[in-house]
Order: structure tokens, then C-alpha cells, then sequence
């Protein structure tokens, strides 16, 4: 990202999202959100999750959650 865009746009911060992200850029983006918990979706969910959990962060599937009964 351009260094001068947070001046040129007069704003305090800016910092990049996109929904295309490849998996090195999602452990990233998971470490420097530091979440309590991190669910994955989608294509490669456990491996990512399991990738996650060896970097020393709590993550699951969300395959894998288990829904609590009401009744």
C-alpha cells in the first residue's frame, strides 16, 4: 500500500481488507487482529485452522462447531 495515502486522504489511519486473500495473507491478517478465536470457511477451513493453531492462536473449522440444543 502507498505510504503517502493516509496523508494524501487526510485520514488518521488506513489499512488494506480484501475478500481475496491467499493463505499466508489470512495468518497474517489472524495474528495482527489478535482475536480470542478465529472460525475458518470455506475451501481450506481445517488446514488453515490447524496452520493457525501451530502459530499459537485459537482457531477452528466452522464446520466443527458444535450448536447448543435449546431445548
Amino acid at each position: 500500500m502507498d505510504a503517502s495515502l493516509k496523508d494524501r486522504l487526510e485520514v488518521d489511519a488506513v489499512f488494506p481488507l480484501s475478500d481475496h486473500a491467499d493463505f499466508e495473507e489470512l495468518c497474517c491478517y489472524a495474528e495482527q487482529v489478535n482475536a480470542s478465536m478465529t472460525y475458518t470457511v470455506l475451501g481450506f477451513d481445517e488446514e488453515l485452522a490447524m496452520h493457525l493453531r501451530r502459530r499459537g492462536l485459537r482457531a477452528k473449522p466452522l464446520a466443527q462447531v458444535d450448536q447448543l440444543r435449546l431445548f
